[in-house]
């Protein structure tokens, strides 16, 4: 078997969970006015012995509120679900998101350099932004990895071991070997 074909994975690597902290924002600012609605309408129905509003009316308000947040995490979780980044012995392939599809692969041979981003939250957390230039300055950049400065070490041994030249086997001489034309002493 030649060795050219073999690929083994390194790593594979999901989404960073911390993808849900924006859809948890908008539920967190969805339930702001419906918990001022719920106070004020208690304390009107406390003070006149009436509530102006029924429960299955209130509950309608509170689904109303929290839908954008709903949709947002629904949309979160398909593309959390759906994400893999898989870093082998010869390429790196990656796919992201779920409405907008991102689906690439970039041979390790043609990376010219990495960067780790790491924003405050995510120093905090655990997640950054890998940007992955490939020849010709084309950028790949892969959002919200977790443990990215492992992933960046990973990756930059594996594009050390793709771009090395390949060892002569047992059987082939090497190119400057000229033991076989000395005679044996």
């Amino acid at each position: 078997m030649n060795s050219e074909f073999n690929e083994t994975v390194l790593r594979r690597e999901r989404l960073h969970s911390g993808i849900f902290a924006l859809p948890a924002l908008i539920m967190a600012l969805g339930l702001v006015p419906v918990s001022f609605l719920y106070f004020t309408l208690t304390q009107f129905g406390r003070a006149t012995g009436y509530m102006p509003l029924s429960t299955a009316a209130f509950g309608l308000t509170l689904i109303l509120c929290l839908s954008p947040g709903l949709i947002v995490l629904g949309s979160v979780w398909l593309s959390y679900l759906k994400s893999e980044i898989t870093l082998t012995t010869r390429r790196l392939a990656y796919q992201t998101g779920c409405l907008n599809r991102v689906i690439g692969e970039l041979p390790l041979e043609n990376v010219e350099s990495i960067f780790v981003i790491e924003p405050f939250l995510g120093r905090l957390f655990g997640y950054g932004t890998i940007v992955v230039v490939g020849l010709g300055g084309t950028q790949y950049p892969l959002r919200f990895i977790g443990s990215p400065r492992e992933f960046h070490v990973a990756l930059q041994q594996a594009m050390q071991a793709a771009k090395a030249p390949p060892r002569p086997t047992a059987s082939q001489p090497l190119a400057n070997d000229d033991s076989r034309y000395m005679p044996k002493r």
